[in-house]
């Protein structure tokens, strides 16, 4: 796959994940995180929810053209089930993640000693959850967090 990469790169004008970028601008849009999954996944196809930026992002990338032509979809969420439980995962990650940045291990440590046994057992079965979709494939997991935030995250599931 990185062989074919490179290969691709070497007929493109530009590197634009590598060149263009602002100085200490962290982001600029979810399009890297897109991309990435047809990169890793390049036999699949990839379905996305509609998101106007992301695809034109897609409809004018020469690097996305040559690459990843046919392997991905963009199709309404609520025409697709798939998204949807996507969509509620994602956002269920995001709430947990937002408490984890805005927590000491401490206060974790805390909350999760007061939990009742149907929390405990959410959080067993997340925990589950995401060690068989890395035991699947690590590629599966991104965290898109702080080494530290990463750590809490281990806190609350006691690992």
């Amino acid at each position: 796959m990185l062989k074919g990469l490179f290969k691709t790169a070497l007929k493109l004008a530009e590197l634009p994940f590598i060149e263009g970028y602002p100085a200490k601008k962290l982001v600029e849009n979810f399009y890297p995180f897109y991309f990435t999954r047809i990169l890793l996944f390049k036999n699949s196809t990839h379905f996305f929810d509609e998101n106007a930026q992301i695809q034109r992002h897609f409809e004018t990338d020469d690097f996305v053209s040559a690459f990843a032509k046919g392997k991905y979809q963009f199709t309404r969420s609520h025409d697709e089930p798939l998204i949807q439980i996507s969509d509620i995962f994602s956002g269920l990650m995001g709430k947990m993640y937002s408490y984890l940045t805005s927590s000491s291990q401490q206060e974790i440590k805390v909350k999760r000693y007061k939990m009742n046994d149907v929390s405990l057992k959410n959080l067993e079965l997340l925990d589950g959850l995401l060690s068989k979709s890395e035991n699947l494939s690590a590629a599966l997991i991104k965290h898109v967090a702080s080494p530290s935030d990463i750590e809490k995250l281990a806190v609350l599931l006691r690992k």
